[in-house]
């Protein structure tokens, strides 16, 4: 969890490049993460890219079914006007 976390304030900082190469160092360490997914739809809703965080979210959820904040997140992105 704390290159997610990692990751996540380089997403604040507006680093999205390296906060994504932290999530795929993180993706090999733990390729079965559901979490991993959910930091890396977070920081694409940074970024304004809805699409891939609906991407990312739906595979936290194909991951780990039982993950409420990527479904939460992909109800938020699916019902945004």
């Amino acid at each position: 969890s704390s290159l997610n976390i990692a990751a996540f304030r380089l997403g604040r900082a507006n680093r999205f490049d390296d906060a994504f190469g932290l999530l795929r160092l993180n993706e090999e360490l733990f390729s079965g993460s559901s979490g991993m997914y959910v930091f890396r739809g977070n920081i694409y809703l940074m970024r304004g890219d809805t699409t891939a965080a609906a991407a990312a979210f739906r595979e936290a959820v194909r991951r780990d079914s039982t993950n409420q904040e990527a479904k939460g997140r992909l109800r938020a992105i699916l019902n945004a006007p």
